[in-house]
């Protein structure tokens, strides 16, 4: 048995193990309502700003990162960017530097700088109409630039879920020719 104390010494909780009963002097507190709750919050807020503020932040990268995906963004797997590169003459367009591209890229696949993005109109142009899979490092980047290419009217536009780093890891081979 344990006794749980409250500020005031008039109160106190009695615990038996799994049940939890309030003393007779105690009563009135199991009364407690949704109107006293929300009349300490904003002291709560004020006495725990670090963790309210923590979990503002927490909560609002989840939401981000599932919502994220929700604006036309498609994400595929490894083996789904094969199975478009062979069945529906998709262009692979990796986002990472030349040296990365020299180093192993997927075969056919144009190497078009994410930095430089802006001023490869004309490049970008001829794959407008075509299925275009974009591939970086790790799949973070290529997402940031199908937002951009999808407001500039890209429609058949796909990102490599994880990157090269995942077409290794499913032990896809990658090309050192150009």
């Amino acid at each position: 048995m344990a006794c749980f104390l409250d500020s005031s010494p008039n109160r106190y909780f009695l615990s038996t193990g799994y049940n939890v009963s309030c003393t007779p002097r105690c009563q009135h507190l199991s009364g407690t309502n949704a109107k006293n709750i929300m009349e300490k919050l904003p002291e709560f807020i004020a006495n725990h700003l670090f963790l309210v503020s923590l979990l503002v932040a927490i909560t609002s990268l989840l939401l981000w990162n599932i919502f994220s995906g929700a604006i036309g963004v498609t994400q595929i797997a490894p083996t789904e960017v094969t199975r478009l590169i062979n069945h529906e003459n998709a262009k692979v367009l990796d986002l990472r530097s030349p040296d990365e591209f020299e180093k192993g890229h997927i075969i056919n696949s144009v190497n078009l700088v994410a930095s430089a993005l802006e001023g490869s109109e004309k490049e970008l142009g001829k794959y407008k109409d075509k299925t275009v899979v974009l591939c970086c490092g790790q799949g973070q980047e290529s997402i940031r630039i199908a937002r951009i290419l999808k407001m500039k009217g890209f429609e058949k536009l796909y990102c490599l879920k994880g990157g090269i780093t995942a077409w290794q890891s499913a032990n896809l081979p990658l090309t050192k020719n150009t």
